[in-house]
């Protein structure tokens, strides 16, 4: 998004969780561009673990093409 802040996010993610959303595929920047589609980088936690996504955004897994929901 242009015009927005410079942010840094940690997001510690499980070799597990990531092949069940995934299903092996790397999609760490999708997983961005999903959120960054949703709520500006401000609005973002600085720090979060993967599966918070999918709580706060059902169609996550789905969207991502893994076997979440």
């Amino acid at each position: 998004m242009q015009g927005q802040p410079t942010t840094t996010h940690t997001v510690p993610v499980t070799r597990a969780y990531w092949q069940e959303l995934t299903c092996g595929r790397s999609q760490f920047e999708k997983s961005f561009e999903f959120l960054l589609e949703r709520e500006s980088n401000a609005r973002l936690l600085r720090s979060f673990e993967m599966p918070l996504i999918q709580r706060y955004f059902p169609d996550y897994g789905r969207t991502m093409g893994g076997n979440l929901g």
